[in-house]
């Protein structure tokens, strides 16, 4: 069986909560605002670094990006929402757009084992989860990018 973040932050939450989603495989009807604009801007980010489309230009690129965004939005997406979202989206493409990174893997799941006090790995439970992207620089390091959108404040100090 595996273990997430998801999972882990839904049993600390509400035990009733990770009982419906993750042991009888239950989902709510609707997703929040919050959730649905950060699904939305992790396809954005899939499709900005994706290998495909490193030598397109930075407008290509956020055209791109932003394209699978307003495909997978539809055209009932809150205005509002969709605005800030674009512009996001555009700080991004300013901030990051010149960086000079070639994507190794994009959306890249992964699992480990599991291990107990004698480093024996559990015969029932993995961590399990996605990395969003790997990048390696001009001399070839290797970057995990993780990327998540938050309404709270992130700057230093905060």
């Amino acid at each position: 069986m595996q273990l997430t973040n998801s999972r882990m932050a839904s049993a600390m939450t509400c035990p009733q909560k990770h009982h419906f989603q993750f042991m009888l495989g239950r989902v709510p009807i609707q997703t929040s605002e919050a959730l649905y604009f950060g699904r939305l801007w992790h396809k954005a980010m899939e499709a900005w670094w994706n290998p495909l489309f490193q030598e397109h230009s930075e407008t290509a690129r956020f055209q791109k990006a932003l394209g699978v965004a307003k495909e997978m939005a539809g055209e009932n997406y809150d205005a509002y929402a969709w605005a800030k979202f674009a512009s996001m989206l555009a700080g991004y493409a300013a901030r990051w757009g010149g960086q000079e990174y070639k994507t190794i893997a994009v959306e890249k799941p992964f699992t480990v084992p599991i291990l107990d006090k004698s480093g024996r790995a559990s015969d029932y439970w993995e961590l399990a989860g996605t990395i969003d992207k790997i990048v390696a620089d001009k001399d070839g390091h290797l970057f995990i990018v993780e990327h998540k959108t938050s309404s709270e404040n992130t700057e230093l100090g905060s």
